[in-house]
C-alpha cells in the first residue's frame, strides 16, 4: 500500500480500510485528517460507543481485548503489549516545543491587562458603567474561558497494526472513530475529537512490515503534529469562548438600544463581533485579521436547514426575520453576521478610534428610520459610504 503509517484512515488496502474523509498525501505516509477538531461536539454517531466511567467522573474509552492502555509522558495510548516499547521510544524522540497559548495564558493576560482594557472600553462606550465593565472583565469573561479550561480535549492514540484493530472491531468492539462495515468487510475510520471532556480514540494504524526504526520515526512525526493541532484547537476554543463573551457584552450593554431593525441590526452585529475579535487578538496573540477571517468563513458543509451564502445577503434590504421558518432563521442570521463583521472590521480599520463612539452617539440621538439613513449618519461622521459593501 502507499502508506507506511495510516493516521485515522487512509487508502483502501489489503487491511480493508476505508476512510470517511479526504486524504492528505505526504512523501512517506498518508496523513488522513491528523485531528479534526470541532468547536462543538461532533454529530452523534448512531452506533454503539462503549465507555467505562473513570475516577474523575468523566467518560473513559474502553480498551478492546488483547490491547493495553498506558500513559507515556502525559499522552494516553491503546496498543498491543509487543508494541509498547517502540511507542515509548517514539514519545522520547519528540522534540520539545514552546507551548501554544492555553486558556490559563489568556486568563493571565486578561488579569494583567484589566486596567488598560477597562479604560479602553469606557473610552469607546461611555454609557457603560465602570462597575459593569469590571464585572465583565473580572468575572463573566473569565467564567466563559474557564469552561474551556475545565473541559480539555482528551485524545487516546490507538497505535496498532490495522489487522489487529479490524479483528477487534469484527469481534464487537466499537468506538466513534473506528467502525467495522460488515457488508464490505472493511474498517471505517475518522478522527473526531469530543469537546465535552469525553475521551476520543484516534486511530494511528501502521504497516507491521515496516522496521521498528521507521515506525518510531513516523509515529514521532505524527505525535508532534498531533500535539501542535491539539494545542491550537484548545487555543481556538478559548478564543471562541472569549469572542462570544465580548459580543454579548457589547451587544447588550453598549448597543441594546441602537439600530435593532432588520435593515440596521448589521451595525450592532458587526461592531460587537469586530471589536470582540480585536480584544481577543490582544489577549491571545492571534492577529485580528486571522480571527475575523476564521469567524466569517462561509461554512463548507451545509446544515440540514441549508446555509445562506453571505455574499448574496443584502444588509440594507434583508429578509424579514419574522417571516423565516425557525430552521432557516439561524442560518440566515449567521450569514448576516458574517457579512456585517467583514464590513465593519474593514471600516474600523479606516477610521480613528474616537470616531466609533461619535457614530454611536449620533445614531442614538437621531434614531434612524431605516438602514439607508443609518448609512448616511455613518458617512456624515466618518466620510465613508458603506452602501456598496452592504449591498449584494
Amino acid at each position: 500500500m502507499n502508506a507506511s503509517i495510516i493516521i485515522a484512515g487512509g487508502p483502501r488496502s489489503e487491511h480493508g480500510i476505508v476512510p470517511n474523509m479526504s486524504r492528505l498525501h505526504a512523501k512517506r505516509f498518508v496523513l488522513f485528517a491528523t485531528l479534526i477538531i470541532l468547536f462543538t461536539s461532533a454529530t452523534p454517531y448512531t452506533g454503539v460507543v462503549m465507555y467505562a466511567a473513570d475516577e474523575g467522573g468523566k467518560t473513559r474509552a474502553e480498551v478492546p481485548p488483547g490491547f493495553e492502555r498506558y500513559l507515556v509522558a502525559g499522552r494516553t495510548f491503546i496498543s498491543r503489549p509487543p508494541d509498547n516499547l517502540w511507542i515509548s521510544l517514539s514519545v522520547e524522540a519528540i522534540k520539545k516545543k514552546t507551548a501554544t497559548t492555553q486558556p490559563a495564558d489568556i486568563l493571565a493576560k486578561l488579569s494583567a491587562d484589566m486596567p488598560r482594557l477597562t479604560t479602553d472600553i469606557l473610552a469607546i462606550w461611555p454609557a457603560i458603567s465602570v462597575a459593569e465593565t469590571k464585572l465583565f472583565l473580572s468575572d463573566l469573561l473569565p467564567n466563559d474561558i474557564n469552561v474551556i479550561a475545565d473541559k480539555p480535549l482528551r485524545v487516546v492514540h490507538m497505535v496498532a497494526a490495522a489487522e489487529h484493530v479490524k479483528q477487534a472491531a469484527k469481534d464487537g468492539w466499537r468506538t466513534r472513530n473506528i467502525r467495522y462495515n460488515k457488508a464490505g468487510d472493511v474498517l471505517e475510520l475518522s478522527a473526531y475529537v469530543e469537546t465535552d471532556g469525553t475521551e476520543s480514540i484516534v486511530p494511528a494504524l501502521f504497516d507491521p512490515q515496516l522496521s521498528e526504526a521507521t515506525r518510531i520515526q513516523l509515529l514521532t512525526k505524527y505525535l508532534e503534529m498531533s500535539d501542535t493541532d491539539m494545542a491550537l484547537a484548545q487555543l481556538r476554543r478559548s478564543v471562541t469562548a472569549g469572542l462570544s463573551g465580548f459580543q454579548t457584552f457589547f451587544a447588550t450593554q453598549a448597543l441594546a438600544d441602537v439600530a435593532q431593525a432588520d435593515d440596521q441590526i448589521w451595525f450592532v452585529q458587526g461592531v460587537s463581533t469586530a471589536l470582540a475579535a480585536r480584544y481577543m487578538s490582544d489577549l491571545s496573540g492571534i492577529q485580528a485579521e486571522q480571527i475575523v477571517s476564521a469567524i466569517t468563513r462561509q461554512p463548507s458543509v451545509k446544515s440540514r436547514a441549508g446555509d445562506f451564502d453571505d455574499r448574496l445577503v443584502d444588509l440594507l434590504d434583508p429578509l424579514q426575520t419574522a417571516q423565516l421558518k425557525p430552521e432557516r432563521l439561524s442560518a440566515y442570521t449567521n450569514a448576516r453576521r458574517r457579512k456585517a463583521t467583514r464590513v465593519i472590521h474593514q471600516w474600523l480599520g479606516q477610521i480613528a478610534p474616537s470616531a466609533l463612539p461619535r457614530v454611536v452617539q449620533a445614531i442614538r440621538k437621531s434614531r434612524p428610520a431605516d438602514g439607508a439613513t443609518l448609512v448616511a449618519i455613518i458617512q456624515a461622521e466618518t466620510g465613508i459610504d458603506l452602501t456598496p459593501q452592504l449591498r449584494k
